[in-house]
């Protein structure tokens, strides 16, 4: 659902030959930072992308999952998705990922 907003909005940039500025609020930025985490694992292959949404799922609502990944989730949900997968495979890249 993200991505489709997001996508809309180039759409409308590009039909109106405006320059796409990404929105610069907190949930964001967030999501970026999660987006960016969750790339860094992927690509340096610390963790399937099957494993960790079948994680992700069975260890929360589907509800609270949808909104995660929709950037509309709070803090404490967030937290709440992130136990599910393990911290010492995504804290080292979310850190790489803050500083880069």
């Amino acid at each position: 659902k993200f991505i489709q907003k997001r996508t809309a909005e180039m759409v409308t940039s590009l039909k109106f030959n405006q320059k796409f500025i990404p929105s610069d609020s907190f949930n964001s930025k967030k999501g970026m930072l999660y987006d960016s985490t969750l790339l860094n694992v992927l690509h340096h292959k610390k963790m399937g992308g099957a494993d960790i949404f079948a994680r992700i799922f069975k260890s929360n609502k589907a509800s609270k999952v949808l909104s995660f990944l929709d950037n509309n989730s709070s803090l404490l949900t967030d937290l709440q998705i992130m136990s599910s997968v393990p911290t010492k495979i995504f804290l080292p890249a979310a850190l790489k990922e803050w500083f880069l």
